[in-house]
């Protein structure tokens, strides 16, 4: 989280709009696009989805 505040705070003082994110399902990356961006959409890559499913199914 702390390594990702730097880069937000850049984007923000450039004045980047950003329309969404894509991640994997690491939450302090969630954390740290909303301390930045709390309205922007979190994608979320569908390798990790499909990870976390699969071991829910087995």
């Amino acid at each position: 989280m702390e390594s990702l505040a730097p880069f937000f705070r850049r984007l923000k003082s450039l004045g980047t709009k950003l329309e969404a994110v894509a991640l994997d399902m690491w939450k302090p990356y969630a954390r740290a696009i909303r301390l930045s961006y709390r309205r922007v959409p979190l994608v979320y890559d569908v390798f990790h989805i499909l990870a976390d499913y699969s071991r829910v199914i087995d």
